[in-house]
C-alpha cells in the first residue's frame, strides 16, 4: 500500500518487497509515487512475484467534519431512510445495483449503515457505510440508473455523514481519480480532499474464476 498525505508519503509491503521499496521508492517525492511511470512499475512487480494480484488505485479520499457538512439537501417526494444491518435483506438482493454502496455479505462483511432514499417504495439510490476501523467508517454511493443526476447522491450522503458524525464517528469518502462526478458529490456535501492511496489486492475477476 502506499498513501500520500500532502507533503509525506507512506509505503507499506512484506518482508518479500521491502528492501526492493527501499531501493526503488524510498527516495522519491508523492508526486513521482504516484507517476504513470512508478504505477506501472510497481504493477509489472506485483504481476510477476504474484500472479492473480493487481494494483488497485490511485483512490482519492476525504474526510469531512461537522464544521464543514453542508446545510441539510431535500428533494421533494423523496424519503430517506436510515437502515441498520438487520435490515439489509432486500438492499444485498439488488447487490448487482449496489455494489458501491454495500460489501460482499457474509462472516467478512462490514456494513453497519445504510441512507437509502425512496419514493414511494421504490428504491432510488444507497449510500453505505463500512466500519474499516473503529471510528473511521468508509462510505460508498449508488444512484440507480433511471434516477440519476437528480441530486440524490449528495442527499443520501449528507445525511450518512450526519449521522456518523453525531455518532462520533470519522466518515470518510473513497473514489477513483478520473471520477469526477463522484468526488464532485463529496465536495457538495462538504468533504475535502486529504489523502491519495493505492494498494495491492488479489484480483477479484481471477478469485471468482477459481472459485468456479
Amino acid at each position: 500500500m502506499i498513501a500520500a498525505y500532502g507533503a509525506g508519503a507512506v509505503v507499506a509491503c512484506s518482508d518479500t518487497h521491502f528492501k526492493w521499496a527501499q531501493e526503488a521508492l524510498g527516495s522519491l517525492r508523492q508526486t513521482q509515487l504516484f507517476s504513470t511511470a512508478c504505477i506501472s512499475e510497481i504493477s509489472n512487480r506485483i504481476e510477476h512475484k504474484h500472479p492473480g494480484w493487481e494494483l488497485r488505485g490511485p483512490h482519492l479520499r476525504f474526510l469531512c467534519a461537522s464544521d464543514t457538512l453542508a446545510t441539510e439537501p431535500s428533494l421533494d417526494g423523496i424519503e430517506v431512510r436510515l437502515l441498520a444491518p438487520a435490515e439489509f435483506a432486500k438492499l444485498y438482493a439488488r447487490r448487482a445495483e449496489l455494489s458501491n454502496a454495500l460489501g460482499e455479505p457474509g462472516p467478512e462483511n462490514k456494513d453497519r449503515l445504510v441512507a437509502a432514499a425512496y419514493r414511494d417504495s421504490a428504491l432510488l439510490a444507497a449510500a453505505g457505510a463500512s466500519e474499516d476501523a473503529s471510528a473511521l467508517w468508509q462510505i460508498g454511493i449508488d444512484t440507480l440508473t433511471d434516477a440519476r443526476r437528480r441530486g440524490l447522491a449528495s442527499l443520501v450522503v449528507w445525511h450518512l455523514t450526519a449521522r456518523l458524525l453525531r455518532d462520533g464517528i470519522a466518515p470518510y469518502y473513497s473514489t477513483l481519480i478520473a471520477n469526477v462526478v463522484s468526488q464532485r458529490v463529496a465536495r457538495v456535501v462538504g468533504y475535502w480532499p486529504a489523502w491519495i492511496e493505492m494498494e495491492a489486492r488479489p484480483d477479484r475477476r481471477v478469485s471468482a474464476t477459481a472459485a468456479i
